[in-house]
């Protein structure tokens, strides 16, 4: 088979890792160094997080792409601040001049699943007549700065068939941004959504998104402000299974979220300064598998009384901050599978002798010095994967 064809099998089958695979192998057989750099990046992506296999790999991929990174995205003058996976970019910012003088070539040629388009003014309309855009899966509209005939203009495509995850904020105009997305064909289809600033639905009128899974509220940079999660109320999500809130959430704050089937959650991660007496109210952990618990700040009653309300009965996958350790109760977690803690010390592990041997277990480890790590000897025969930090150093195992 010719280069074309190989790459042509990526292009119909992005998700599948197979074909990358077999164009990586026949790369290699021509000698060429990205062959080694998918192979590399697919094991990458393969592998559980901060495990010896991961760093393994990313020790291959990241010197090749050091090294061949301009030659690789050369022929593409649009391309900026390009992030790697599988192989290839899958997230990009892309000058929209460039995009339209090259026909979309980059998409054409690429599997690029999500992009940023900048300089954006008055470009929309012959974006938005490109073929090329059928094969884009995710648009960011992050820290854009442009006008609802723009952005109806791009959002109308009828080329945007394949569009299933847009980012908004913190985004200029972001109202504007959302009405221009609600009012073209991509809202039926859309099954993540990012908001940066949540203010952005603030007023408008009740939209379902039928096929929303993944909702996404707050930014690193919200992390410690309150939400006004009234704002959300607009929203219908019937098929909602992932929930993440980065931002502060006062008691009673999610009395008005009847569009959210709380109770059928899969996933919900917490992060900010969090009233757990609302979530315990709308039933938020009752069928959520993979829980995220990395609040800067909860009430240590609530904690408990959402242990003893069996908040947490159905979690298989728990990730916790490590100054939360010392208030798990393991019985409360009679379905725990694996148990990640993240910027833990070793003086919050000592809750770890109490861990079921079945439970599997990820560390993020920061220790004060050597002989700290004589901590680890008593949980290592069930950790997984372990991520360790002494005086600034960083060790995966």
């Amino acid at each position: 088979m010719s280069n074309a064809d190989l790459f042509g099998a990526i292009l119909a089958a992005p998700d599948d890792d197979t074909p990358r695979a077999v164009y990586a192998d026949w790369l290699q057989e021509q000698d060429d160094p990205r062959g080694g750099f998918i192979q590399a990046q697919l094991a990458m992506a393969n592998a559980a997080p901060n495990s010896r296999a991961y760093f393994d790999a990313l020790a291959v991929a990241a010197p090749l792409l050091h090294q061949h990174e301009r030659a690789w995205s050369s022929e593409f003058k649009s391309l900026r601040k390009a992030t790697y996976r599988r192989g290839f970019v899958q997230h990009a910012r892309v000058l929209s001049s460039q995009f339209v003088k090259q026909e979309g070539a980059l998409l054409e040629r690429r599997p690029l699943e999500r992009v940023r388009f900048q300089r954006l003014q008055g470009k929309a309309e012959a974006l938005a007549r490109l073929p090329a855009l059928r094969q884009l899966r995710g648009l960011d509209l992050a820290g854009l700065s442009v006008g609802l005939a723009d952005l109806n203009a791009l959002f109308s495509s009828r080329h945007l068939t394949s569009l299933d995850t847009v980012v908004m904020g913190p985004v200029n105009h972001a109202t504007t941004a959302w009405t221009a997305l609600m009012n073209g064909p991509a809202k039926a289809s859309l099954a993540e959504l990012r908001l940066g600033q949540v203010r952005a639905l603030r007023g408008v009128p009740v939209t379902e998104l039928p096929a929303l899974q993944r909702l996404h509220v707050g930014g690193v940079e919200s992390v410690s402000e309150d939400l006004r999660l009234a704002d959300l109320a607009s929203l219908r999500v019937p098929a909602l299974a992932e929930l993440t809130l980065n931002a502060g959430v006062r008691s009673g704050a999610l009395t008005s979220l009847d569009g959210i089937p709380f109770s059928q959650l899969r996933a919900i991660t917490l992060r900010g300064r969090l009233s757990l007496s609302g979530f315990l109210s709308r039933e938020a952990f009752a069928s959520a598998s993979h829980v995220t618990f990395e609040p800067r700040w909860v009430a240590p009653t609530e904690f408990a009384e959402a242990e003893e309300r069996g908040a947490f009965a159905a979690c298989r996958e728990l990730t916790i901050s490590g100054q939360w350790l010392s208030s798990l109760s393991f019985a409360a977690l009679p379905k725990l599978e694996v148990l990640r803690v993240t910027s833990a010390t070793s003086e919050q592990l000592a809750v770890l002798s109490e861990l079921p041997p079945s439970v599997a277990l990820e560390l993020s480890l920061e220790v004060d010095n050597e002989s700290d790590l004589h901590v680890l000897r008593t949980v290592a025969p069930q950790t997984r994967a372990l991520s360790v930090v002494v005086h600034g150093v960083s060790e995966g195992s």
